[in-house]
């Protein structure tokens, strides 16, 4: 089977097995299709949620330079959470990273969308990742792992936790890898993280030693 929509940039694919459910992320769309039958648009098996930008915000995306292509919506990271009830879904929104908690049946946002650093790329150029650990963090709290280049020029490479919120508050902090080191992901490195009581305490860089 093909799916198509036209041109707008597909970037992200999450299948879930269980449900038959296969997420796409795209140019301002995310689409659940029926992984047997991508092209079987019926109701309960096909969703279509469209993003846009405000014409506020898009105007000030051009202002600073952008094209009209890049200040439209387009999904960057996507994962199931939650036993897979939820979707997360990070995406550029006139070139800043907007968070959104959706629904996994219904697309529908479970939380209200926000703003985030650090968690995907705004600019389709800079390669990221990220995971979803929902287990073995402080107090089980679920929390997003990002690899991702931060600043204006892309200069700080970072591994990146955000802070980790309970009941509306933040109750531990941010982590990440040092700002000054722009080499992490280059040379003979290791990333290492140390553990305490089986929480994720810190990161560290380690040269790999090479024999003669």
């Amino acid at each position: 089977n093909f799916f198509s929509r036209g041109d707008l940039d597909y970037r992200n694919l999450v299948l879930d097995a269980n449900s038959a459910s296969l997420f796409v992320g795209a140019r301002g769309r995310i689409f659940r299709l029926w992984a047997y039958n991508v092209n079987d648009t019926s109701e309960n098996l096909f969703v279509d949620l469209r993003a846009t930008v405000p014409p506020a915000e898009l105007s000030e995306c051009r202002a600073l330079g952008n094209s009209a292509e890049d200040c439209q919506p387009s999904t960057r990271f996507m994962a199931l959470q939650d036993n897979k009830e939820r979707l997360y879904v990070c995406s550029s929104v006139g070139m800043r990273p907007e968070i959104r908690v959706l629904d996994a049946v219904t697309l529908r946002d479970r939380q209200e969308p926000r703003t985030e650093i650090g968690i995907c790329a705004p600019d389709p150029s800079v390669n990221a990742t990220a995971v979803i650990v929902e287990w073995g963090n402080p107090s089980e709290l679920p929390s997003v792992y990002s690899g991702i280049r931060t600043g204006m020029a892309g200069e700080n490479h970072l591994i990146y936790r955000p802070a980790l919120i309970e009941k509306g508050k933040e109750v531990y902090s941010s982590m990440r890898t040092v700002y000054t080191d722009n080499r992490w992901l280059y040379g003979r490195y290791t990333i290492s993280i140390t553990f305490y009581n089986s929480f994720c305490q810190k990161f560290e860089k380690k040269m790999i030693g090479v024999g003669n």
